[in-house]
C-alpha cells in the first residue's frame, strides 16, 4: 500500500535512493569506519530488491501482475487510469512493461 501511494505520487526508481551524503562521506563509526557506501554495489542490490518483490526493475513500480496478486486489482486499475502517472518518464502502468504477463 505505501508503494501505491509512492507511485500515485509520482516517485519511482530514481527516488528510491540513499542520500548524497551516504555515498560522499565515511561512516564516523563502527564496523564499516572511513567506508562509503558505493553507488553500483547499491544499484544493484535495489535491482535484487526489485526483482526478488516482483517489482520493474527499471522502475521500482510493482507490476500490475504484483498488485492483482496481493488482491489490490483496483489499485492497480486506479493508478492504471490516472492519465498523467508516470507521463514524464514515458511509461504507460497499463501496457509494455507493466501487463500481467511481465512479472511471470
Amino acid at each position: 500500500m505505501l508503494k501505491a501511494y509512492e507511485v500515485r505520487e509520482g516517485l519511482i526508481r530514481k527516488d528510491d535512493n540513499w542520500p548524497e551524503r551516504f555515498y560522499d562521506e565515511p561512516m564516523p563509526e563502527g564496523g564499516a569506519k572511513r567506508e562509503t557506501i558505493f553507488r553500483k554495489l547499491m544499484a544493484e542490490k535495489l535491482s535484487e530488491c526489485y526483482q526478488l518483490r516482483g517489482w520493474d526493475v527499471e522502475t521500482g513500480i510493482p507490476t500490475r501482475g504484483k498488485f492483482v496478486e496481493l488482491g489490490l486489482g483496483d489499485i492497480a486499475d486506479d493508478l492504471g487510469n490516472r492519465e498523467n502517472l508516470l507521463e514524464d518518464e514515458g511509461i504507460d502502468f497499463k501496457k509494455g512493461r507493466h501487463d500481467e504477463d511481465s512479472c511471470r
